[in-house]
């Protein structure tokens, strides 16, 4: 490990990632990891810097993926106080405002994202229904319920940037049994080659807890490795310093090592199609989750995170063509 510090310059999380300390892993596949700065000179030589923000800024996530017919939870609105805006360009900025565009949804569940956000951070789902002439919010994570006004003052204090507000996704039935309370999506790394090819270079499952609406590991998820080719989970674990392996979920005993995801050639048609479309960009992290109508895009990350690639077992030094 020291050695490969001094000669490649990466740290212990990437060594410890990528498992390297496991017998018989070659010196080749050491060798094929850098430091954090490195990766980010390798993504900014794929990646032309001036579009890095559109994958963060998800009004804008939400438009390319709407232009291109990528089929994403549907858009309804984005909040804000002073320049919000429904998808049918009514005002959503004032509290009165905000009331109206919740009547209509009476009965359904919405989403609320910060414009500007990642890793969950702030995500919120709730149910909406009428008390009389009182619009409620149900929270979906804890059912507790509070009055629009008290929802609206709490969206402005939290993150004066903005939502975005789009529909509640319902999950294809054999994905929600890997955890029903929450989207659990596919982390897919595509890449696209000297030549022109798009190939998927590496694939993950992310997989909430028990009672949390997302998957992502800073809020307590969990991981693990799909073929890339089969689309079957081959390697899961803990998100804990140990890695600690596992082949069960550990709050509900259901088995996902070798947990076949369906649809798995139209997930993969679906990745590789999102690449093509951005220009100047030659690799893309994407989450993409699987409704009951098929895979869906919820993210696409420009520079994605460094970890997920180790996690993989994807030496990208000797991968990517720069």
């Amino acid at each position: 490990m020291i050695w490969l510090r001094i000669t490649t310059g990466i740290n212990y999380a990437t060594y410890h990632h990528a498992r390297m300390w496991r017998k018989g892993i070659s010196w080749h596949y050491k060798t094929g990891f850098t430091s954090p700065a490195d990766y980010r000179k390798l993504v900014n030589r794929l990646n032309r810097g001036k579009y890095h923000g559109v994958s963060q800024y998800k009004s804008l996530e939400k438009a390319f993926f709407n232009h291109f017919n990528l089929p994403t939870p549907r858009y309804l609105g984005t909040f804000h106080e002073k320049h919000g805006q429904t998808a049918a360009g009514a005002d959503l900025c004032t509290l009165e405002e905000f009331e109206r565009f919740l009547l209509p949804f009476a009965g359904e569940k919405l989403c609320i994202k910060k414009v500007v956000g990642y890793g969950g951070s702030g995500f919120k789902a709730y149910e909406i229904s009428l008390e009389g002439e009182q619009v409620v919010l149900k929270k979906l994570s804890s059912e507790e319920s509070y009055p629009a006004h008290k929802v609206y003052e709490t969206l402005i204090e939290e993150n004066p940037d903005g939502w975005v507000v789009e529909e509640y996704m319902t999950q294809h039935p054999i994905m929600s049994r890997l955890n029903p309370t929450s989207v659990n999506t596919i982390r897919m790394y595509v890449y696209e080659d000297k030549s022109g090819d798009i190939k998927i270079i590496g694939t993950r499952i992310r997989i909430g807890r028990a009672g949390s609406l997302v998957d992502n590991t800073e809020a307590g998820g969990f991981s693990g490795n799909i073929n890339p080719e089969t689309g079957v989970v081959e390697f899961l674990h803990l998100t804990t310093p140990a890695m600690t392996e596992v082949t069960h979920h550990p709050d509900s005993g259901e088995k996902i090592l070798g947990f076949q995801i369906p649809m798995w050639q139209e997930v993969r048609e679906l990745g590789t199609k999102s690449l093509s479309y951005m220009p100047e960009t030659r690799f893309l992290g994407l989450d993409i989750a699987i409704s009951d109508k098929g895979p869906t895009m919820i993210e696409m990350n420009i520079e994605p995170s460094m970890s997920g690639l180790p996690r993989c077992e994807v030496p990208f030094r000797h991968v990517f063509e720069v």
